[in-house]
């Protein structure tokens, strides 16, 4: 039986997230996306020039999950899609800034799904052992 890599399950299940982060990438040349999440830790999130921030602080003073904010706009800046630089992280008074850039992102991605596929694949593969008959 040969292993058909367009109609596994693990392939078609890959397809929309390769398709979400082609889409996020190309999108951030242009637009700015941002989401504020804020209560005991507060979580922003950015998406604009090529890359996906996340940044992080506590606010102790905060009694649970009151604000929600999230804006979509064009962005002031000239993106390229590769950015200069693939990763960043900063960690600086209580504040936790993470970058990375889409197109690492995306290696990720390709890279693990492709490694899912194979996963898959050896089950289908021959045995190189040689096969013995069956005793009787």
């Amino acid at each position: 039986m040969r292993f058909r890599w367009h109609k596994s399950f693990t392939f078609w299940l890959g397809v929309p997230g390769l398709l979400f982060l082609v889409w996020i990438w190309f999108l951030s040349a242009e637009h700015r996306t941002d989401l504020s999440v804020s209560g005991p830790v507060t979580v922003f999130v950015a998406n604009e020039a090529g890359f996906m921030r996340v940044t992080c602080w506590k606010d102790p003073a905060a009694m649970g999950w009151s604000d929600y904010n999230a804006s979509h706009m064009r962005s002031r800046h000239s993106a390229r899609l590769f950015p200069g630089f693939a990763w960043r992280m900063q960690t600086h008074s209580g504040v936790f800034d993470f970058w990375l850039s889409h197109w690492l992102a995306l290696f990720v991605y390709q890279l693990l799904w492709g490694l899912a596929i194979a996963w898959r694949w050896r089950k289908f593969r021959p045995s190189l052992a040689p096969r013995l008959p069956a005793e009787a």
